[in-house]
Order: C-alpha cells, then structure tokens, then sequence
C-alpha cells in the first residue's frame, strides 16, 4: 500500500482510501479490471465517487482505459511513464474469447497510421482471440 500511497503522492494527489482501493484492484486484478467489477468492489461508495475518483487517476496517467464495442469498460495500471501530459506506451487490448479476460500486450513494432489532412491524437487497437493460457488449456484436452 505504501507504494501505491508514494505513486499517487509524486503525481500530487491526495492518497484517499478510494484511490487507494482502485489502485489496489487494477494492480492486482489478472488483466484489466471491468468497471462492474470495480462498482461491486466499492459497493459502499457512490457512482460519482467511483467516477470521480477513476477520472483523476485516468487525467493523472497512473490508469488507462479501454472499451470493446457498446461493452463495458475495462481500466489497467499504467507504465511509469505515462504522465498528466498523456499516456506514453504502445500496447493493444487483447480480450480472450474463452475466460474473457482483458489484457494489455506490447507491441513488436509500432504502427505508424496516418491519414492525409487529419491529426491522429490516438490509436486504440483491440484484438480478441484466444489467449496462451486457453490455448493451453485446450491443447492439454485434446
């Protein structure tokens, strides 16, 4: 807890037991953590509370989010790099198929996406499939 108390003071912020516990959720969840899943971990804090709170360490580049479709949306830590200037890793979303599992996974290569006369301020790639430990899973079955 004491590192994620210092993560939030060197971004200026008050470590409020509500930071504390999403950080804490996002950190140690397997995968990005769904926003349900947050909302019932903190059943004893109001929506805007919750929104409130996933906002500024969303501004602050200590989480970021993503968001499949109309569905709901899944928040994961962010790298020490990312800061309130803006988010400053490469990565795509990964959501498995089978156990639904959110993850965030490096990229060997950076994309480079330009359209002529427009400005791109982000790239949000999204892939679902199967991941490694399914895939596992299945091949031990068969």
């Amino acid at each position: 807890m004491e590192e994620l108390k210092d993560l939030l003071n060197q971004r200026n912020l008050k470590a409020t037991p509500a930071r504390l516990q999403i950080l804490s959720l996002v950190q140690n969840y397997d995968g990005a953590v769904p926003f349900g899943e947050i909302q019932s971990h903190l059943g004893e804090l109001d929506r805007t509370t919750i929104f409130r709170t996933i906002n500024a360490l969303l501004q602050n580049g200590l989480i970021h989010k993503t968001q499949f479709g109309n569905a709901e949306t899944y928040f994961a830590m962010c790298p020490k790099t990312c800061s309130e200037q803006g988010h400053q890793h490469q990565h795509v979303h990964f959501k498995c198929t089978n156990c639904e599992v959110v993850s965030c996974e490096d990229l060997s290569s950076n994309p480079r996406i330009e359209i002529p006369n427009f400005q791109i301020d982000k790239v949000d790639i999204i892939l679902t499939g199967v991941c490694n430990r399914c895939l596992v899973v299945q091949v031990s079955v068969n």
